[in-house]
């Protein structure tokens, strides 16, 4: 019964580190959308991802590779070094849409893990979310 028991917990810690692993993939792959509005709207759109409700306490404005760059706040150890969602926008050749690219660019890699990269994919999927409904 006992080696049931570490069979299970084995099991456990063994789907949870692959369900992390494609978490941290997924994010530094990112997604990208496009929206019809104008760049200023778009940009709008995405600011507001990440200053309202309780986002606003979690993410803070940074440097980093894209246009706009957010970073996750940490408590801890890793004060500070909180994954960073980073957006690009594109205007599209015929000038009348944008395309909004946002991915994970900056983490803290622990075996292998990603800190926050299931918050970073929420933040993405928001973003994807935002500008869809813009229009």
């Amino acid at each position: 019964m006992g080696w049931l028991i570490f069979a299970l917990v084995v099991a456990v810690l063994i789907a949870w580190f692959v369900l992390a692993i494609m978490s941290k993939n997924k994010a530094r792959e990112g997604m990208s959308v496009v929206s019809r509005r104008s760049l200023e709207q778009t940009k709008a759109a995405v600011a507001s991802c990440f200053t309202t409700g309780l986002s606003k306490a979690l993410w803070t404005p940074c440097d980093g590779r894209g246009m706009m760059n957010y970073r996750r706040r940490a408590v801890g150890p890793d004060m500070g070094n909180g994954a960073v969602v980073s957006i690009d926008f594109e205007p599209t050749q015929q000038g009348k849409s944008v395309e909004v690219h946002a991915w994970m660019s900056e983490w803290i890699s622990r075996f292998g893990t990603a800190n926050f990269s299931n918050d970073c994919n929420s933040r993405i999927k928001a973003i994807v979310k935002a500008v869809s409904e813009m229009g």
